[in-house]
C-alpha cells in the first residue's frame, strides 16, 4: 500500500507592542491567530493616559487592546501605544475662599472640556456675593465656557459680583 505524506506549513509572524519608555513585548502568532499576551494596556506613564494602539504605517487609526485581539494576524505587525497628556485644572475661589466649600482640582485628558463647570457653594448659607463664572486670568477678562478645550495645566479664577438688594429667606437645619 502506498502512503502519501503531505507537509502542512502554517506560517508564524511576530506581533510587537511598543511604547516610549517601555521594553517592547513580542510574541509569535500563527497565521490567522491573535495575540495572547496580557493586555499591555496596564502600562502607565506619569501624567498621561493610554488612548489605545496604532499600527505602524497606519497611525491615524487608534484601536483598543480588545479590538486588536479580534484582528487575525496575517503578517509581522507592530502596535505602538498612543498616549494623551493629562491636564490638571485647579480652581481659585478668590477672596471668599474661606466662606466656600473647596473645589478639588480635576485631572482630565489633554484637549478635553469640563461640562458643566463646577459651581462654588457657600458654607452656612453665608451667601454675600453672586458667582459670575470662571476666568482664565486673575484680571477676570477671559471667561471660560463649557466648550473650552484645556491644553495645559491651568488655574481658573472665580468672578464675584454683589448680590442684588432685597430680602432672602434661608432655611436652616
Amino acid at each position: 500500500a502506498n502512503v502519501s505524506l503531505y507537509l502542512r506549513y502554517i506560517p508564524e509572524f511576530t506581533v510587537t507592542f511598543e511604547s516610549e519608555g517601555f521594553a517592547s513585548l513580542s510574541e509569535t502568532v500563527q497565521y490567522g491567530g491573535v495575540p495572547t499576551h496580557t493586555a499591555p494596556g496596564t502600562w502607565s506613564r506619569e501624567g498621561y493616559k493610554l488612548l489605545g494602539w496604532t499600527v505602524k504605517g497606519s497611525e491615524q487609526n487608534v484601536y483598543t487592546f480588545e479590538e486588536l485581539i479580534k484582528i487575525p494576524v496575517t503578517g509581522n505587525v507592530t502596535y505602538t501605544a498612543k498616549w494623551v497628556q493629562n491636564i490638571t485644572v485647579s480652581f481659585n475661589l478668590g477672596e471668599f475662599a474661606n466662606e466656600l466649600y473647596p473645589i478639588d482640582a480635576m485631572v482630565i485628558p489633554y484637549g478635553s472640556t469640563i461640562s458643566p463647570l463646577p459651581t462654588p457653594i457657600w458654607k452656612n448659607n453665608a451667601v454675600t456675593m453672586s458667582f459670575d463664572g470662571w476666568y482664565l486670568n486673575e484680571e477676570l477678562s477671559q471667561r471660560v465656557t463649557a466648550d473650552y478645550e484645556f491644553l495645559e495645566d491651568i488655574i481658573l479664577y472665580a468672578k464675584w459680583s454683589p448680590k442684588d438688594e432685597g430680602y432672602y429667606v434661608y432655611f436652616m437645619d
